[in-house]
Formats: C-alpha cells, structure tokens, sequence
C-alpha cells in the first residue's frame, strides 16, 4: 500500500472516529437535557403541591387568628401579629399559583383544568383576594370595634373555600403524577435511542475500522480478539448487574403492591407534612389470620391466591391518595394521607369487617379468612421518627393477635412506654 493510500486510510478513521465521537456527545448532550429538565419538573411539580396544600393550611389559620380575637384572654398585639403573617403568605401563595411564576425565576404553565379554577366559575384566585380582604379589615379595626359580621364572614366562607382548594391540591397531584410518568416516558425514549445509536455506530463505524485495522495488522490480530472477548465479558457483567436490580424493583411480584423499598420513605414523608403543615396521617397494619391453615389444606399456591384476592379487596377499598404496600408474606400496611382519627377508625373496622365476610374458593370448598389489625393515628401523640411509628403500629398489631384475632388495635396514648 502506498504512503497515500496509508494518509488517505488515516483520514477516513479519523473522520469516522470524530463524527461516531460527535454522535455520542450530541446525544450525551440530549439525555443531560432531558435529565435537567425532569429534574427541574419534578422540583417545580412537588413545590406547586406543596404550596397548594400549604394553602389550606393557611386558610385554617388564619380562621383560627379571627376566631382568638373574640377571646377576652387572647393576646390581642400577637395575635394580629400572627394574622398579618398568614394573610401575606396566603397572598403571596396566591398569586405564585394562579399566575405560574414561583419563587425565584421558577415557572410552570398553568392547564386548562387549574386555570378554570382559579379563573372560572370556581374563581378560586378573586375568592382568595375577597376572603383576605376581610381578613385585612378585621386586622384594621380597632380592639374595640365590633367585628362579628366580618368574623362571621370569615368562618362562613373559610367552610367552602377549603373544599375548593382541596380541589386545587388534587388536580396538581394528578397532574404532577402525569407529568411524572411523561418524564419517565421520556428518558426511556432517550435511553433507548442512545443504545440504537451505539449499535449503529458499532456496525457502521467501528466495525469496519476494526476489520480494515485487521486487515493491515495480522498480527495484532490476537489482541484484537482478545478485546472483543473483554467486551463480551463487560457485557455478559452488565446484564447480570441489571437482572440483579431488576429483582430489586419496588413492586411486589405476587400482588402488583408496592413493597418495604419506599415504605419507611414515604412514611417519613407523611411525618415531616404532619409536622410541618399539620396534614394528618394514619397507617394500619394488618395480618392474615392462619394463612398457614389454608397453606397446609389446600397447598401454598392457594395461600398464594388468598394473599392476591385480599390484595384485590385492598385496591379497591383505599382512596386515590392512599397508598397500600405487602410488608411481609401476609401482611399488608395502608399510608391514609389526610385523614382525621374517627374516620381513619371506620375506615380500618370497614376494611376488617370486608374481609370477614368475603367468601374464598377451592375445588368446590369455601372458606373465609380474617385480619388482625393495628392502627395508627398522627393525632395520638407527636413521633419523631418511621422507626417508633412502625414498632407502636406492630405492637398494636400483636395485641390484636393475642387477643382473639380478627379484629382491630388502635395505638393509644399509653403507647409512649413502648418506646422508652
């Protein structure tokens, strides 16, 4: 081969090299957008449902403050104080919401679902300036001046306009979760034609590099070899890594429920809302009552479909916003998001009492199965962490356990001894 055809040959890899190096970089440069911008979605998705549900929040306070100022002991000074404080953040999370421009530069672009109501026939928006103003003009009169119209106002209106702005916080969830899955939808798209475009490169490219190199270098051809050798090694390692984190996935092969992966999280996310913005939580847990019983019957595979029927029964008996996990082999928690003592009460008897009654089937054989259940309610007394939570859930658990079964414990206050 002549030394032009060798220069020539060089120039060609070396074009082939840049342009496969300038394809990588490109898409590198894609998906380290669309990374940045589903972060940057899913801060400004979580913020907007926050401040809507610090909204509500807002609303109940600055009830309150009006409310103390009818008492002859309250601390007239602080309790303005306080007032004047609700009112402009309440305003403040007003405009950010209705308007789409947050804290800082952050915006979001407001759907055609929140913009009706925040400028529709609900007017969420005008309803909050109204409800503030007169908020404003009991904080102006003086100590003495009767104010039990506006007060009364006050109270009447804070009744409709916290369903409302339940409203306001549920879209923002729903959206929030589809945007969400659109992000996910996304990045897979980029992952996926980051992958295309590495195999295409491999057989356009560096394929026929490898084959001309080989060609010229004979001799090198064993190192060559033994490279690709490696690479199949490498990927041989790569798919047994990703079928391990397969396995590590946070969904319950059996039942379709979530698993213990993100349970102490989102536990600890509803504990920090409590504390932060008083947003009431319960978890119950429950226990199958002598599941082995049906296991030594009729086999496990039948134990198997008690735990999917129950598990049907759960889905469908939770709310949107709760969320249901299996913990263990047969046992189930349920995360009830705001959600006040008394009917988090009904909710776990009505959950007991469902399953009590439902009828389960094998070769023309039926039986019923039973849970034992331990409830806890935020409003008991104030936890600091998952763990204490978790262990005076279990042992109210175990009390129902031990006590007959089938029926449901509630954490009291006389719980604090536990975690001692």
């Amino acid at each position: 081969m002549s030394m032009n055809n060798i220069k020539q040959l060089q120039k060609n890899i070396l074009t082939k090299y840049i342009v496969a190096l300038g394809i990588l970089a490109l898409f590198a440069t894609i998906a380290f957008y669309i990374l940045h911008i589903s972060l940057k979605e899913y801060n400004n998705m979580g913020y907007v449902i926050n401040l809507s549900a610090n909204q509500k929040t807002l609303t109940q306070q600055i009830t309150l403050d009006v409310l103390k100022l009818k008492s002859k002991n309250a601390n007239v000074a602080k309790v303005k104080e306080k007032l004047k404080r609700h009112i402009q953040e309440m305003s403040d999370a007003n405009l950010m919401l209705s308007s789409g421009k947050l804290s800082g530069e952050r915006e979001v672009l407001l759907s055609t679902a929140i913009f009706k109501i925040y400028f529709g026939e609900i007017n969420i928006k005008n309803r909050v300036i109204a409800y503030l103003h007169v908020a404003k003009q009991i904080l102006e009169f003086p100590n003495d001046f009767n104010v039990q119209g506006l007060i009364d106002e006050i109270e009447i209106e804070s009744e409709e306009l916290l369903l409302d702005l339940d409203k306001i916080v549920k879209q923002h969830e729903l959206e929030g979760e589809r945007k969400l899955q659109n992000l996910q939808q996304l990045e897979a798209i980029a992952w996926l034609l980051t992958v295309l475009t590495i195999l295409l490169e491999i057989s356009f490219i560096f394929l026929p590099i490898v084959k001309k190199i080989v060609e010229l270098n004979k001799n090198n051809f064993i190192k060559i070899d033994q490279l690709k050798n490696n690479l199949h090694t490498n990927s041989i390692q790569l798919d047994t890594v990703n079928s391990k984190l397969k396995k590590l996935d946070s969904t319950d092969p059996l039942t379709g429920l979530r698993n213990k992966i993100y349970l102490e999280e989102d536990i600890n996310t509803a504990l920090q809302m409590y504390q932060k913005h008083n947003a009431p939580y319960a978890i119950l847990m429950m226990n199958v009552d002598d599941l082995k019983k049906v296991n030594d019957s009729f086999g496990n595979a039948v134990g198997d479909k008690v735990i999917q029927e129950i598990s049907e029964i759960l889905k469908s008996s939770v709310r949107e916003e709760d969320k249901l996990y299996r913990v263990d082999g047969k046992e189930f928690l349920v995360l009830l998001k705001r959600i006040d003592y008394d009917d988090s009460v009904i909710f776990a008897e009505k959950i007991r009492q469902v399953i009590e009654r439902h009828v389960f089937a094998h070769s023309n054989q039926e039986f019923r199965k039973t849970l034992s259940c331990g409830l806890y309610h935020s409003s008991i007394m104030e936890i600091k962490n998952v763990q204490s939570v978790l262990k005076l859930v279990t042992i109210a658990l175990n009390t129902s356990k031990t006590h007959g079964k089938n029926r449901v414990t509630n954490v009291s206050h006389t719980g604090k001894r536990h975690l001692a």
